[in-house]
């Protein structure tokens, strides 16, 4: 009994050899990269890295100032109270 044609030998034996030769290569690139590949790359993920940082101090400073806003508005409230209190008490 024959299992495979020749024909399908071949077919499989080339797909066989181009999926090796993917598996092969794990994502690195097929030639090696220009210096000036690899300094816009660095340059890039150090501007990534950058942008990340200053997005992350906005909304430190933001929950700062509403916590300082918030403390201003308690604050006068409090001082409103306290000078009732001590207008009442001269009464």
């Amino acid at each position: 009994i024959k299992m495979f044609s020749n024909r399908s030998r071949t077919s499989l034996v080339i797909f066989l050899s181009i999926l090796c030769f993917f598996l092969h290569s794990e994502g690195r690139p097929l030639r090696k990269r220009s210096l000036g590949e690899v300094q816009l790359m660095h340059n890039l993920g150090e501007h990534k890295y950058v942008q990340q940082r200053q997005e992350w101090l906005q909304m430190k400073l933001k929950s700062i100032h509403t916590a300082l806003m918030r403390n201003a508005e308690e604050g006068e409230s409090r001082q409103y109270t306290i000078c009732i209190s001590f207008y009442l008490f001269q009464l």
